[in-house]
């Protein structure tokens, strides 16, 4: 993983998210919200302290932001608490003031990070060994919110009206090639439908890695843990054997 070329490919796509999140014509009580505007040195703190080893590793695609994940912490997968043990310091690198005006919810446990981390608990025997062996990509930074201000729910991509949901996919095909080729992976974990999607429109466009892919159950909340847990078990076993 060459982490100095990633973490350019990040900011570039922190850049044109902000402009796509301006951009957006999103239905009444619905807003968006870029991550990297408000957790980018979150984000890239982790990645310095956790990636910069040079260390071959899997890369994994799943979907956009969760409300009490990456849109707290920046970090795919990882809420507040778990975020403060793997990022001391985490609280005064993320703007809390722009993270309130997005009409986020407070911090809460995040149940998609708490399923992956299981898994890589009993795969790899801790977080910290789990992230010398896979990356999770954020190919689109850019959380759409519904509801409520301050209680809002997410609105996964795939669900949101043709126009909008296309400039997402766009702005995911202009720059997780890029991400992709920064991490140079192993291998490539999906995790979910969407993610199954965006890879084939990748493929289509010849800008995915030559490498092999395991495909996962996407670790929603109404998944049981267990089978979340051995999804993504069998589809690493299979970037294992395609290895050997």
């Amino acid at each position: 993983m060459d982490l100095p070329r990633f973490v350019g490919a990040v900011r570039a796509l922190a850049k044109d998210a902000d402009a796509l999140v301006e951009e957006l014509a999103l239905p009444k009580g619905t807003w968006a919200v870029n991550v990297h505007s408000y957790a980018l040195p979150a984000y890239e703190a982790f990645l310095h302290r956790h990636y910069a080893d040079g260390q071959p590793r899997a890369a994994g695609i799943a979907m956009n932001p969760g409300k009490f994940g990456a849109c707290q912490t920046g970090m795919p997968f990882t809420d507040w608490t778990r975020a403060e043990t793997l990022l001391p310091g985490l609280e005064k690198l993320v703007d809390r003031d722009a993270r309130a005006r997005a009409g986020l919810p407070p911090p809460h446990r995040e149940q998609s990070g708490r399923r992956v981390y299981a898994w890589g608990a009993k795969r790899f025997g801790s977080d910290a060994a789990m992230l010398r062996r896979v990356v999770f990509l954020i190919p689109c930074p850019i959380a759409v919110l519904e509801g409520e201000r301050g209680k809002p729910n997410n609105v996964p991509l795939d669900q949101l009206p043709r126009k909008q949901g296309n400039a997402c996919l766009q702005l995911i095909r202009d720059h997780a090639p890029k991400l992709l080729g920064a991490a140079d992976p192993t291998g490539v974990l999906l995790l979910g439908a969407y993610a199954e999607g965006v890879w084939q429109v990748l493929q289509e466009d010849g800008t995915a890695p030559k490498v092999p892919v395991g495909r996962a159950l996407h670790p929603a909340a109404h998944v049981p843990d267990a089978d979340i847990v051995a999804s993504l078990d069998r589809a690493w076993s299979r970037l294992q054997q395609a290895r050997a």
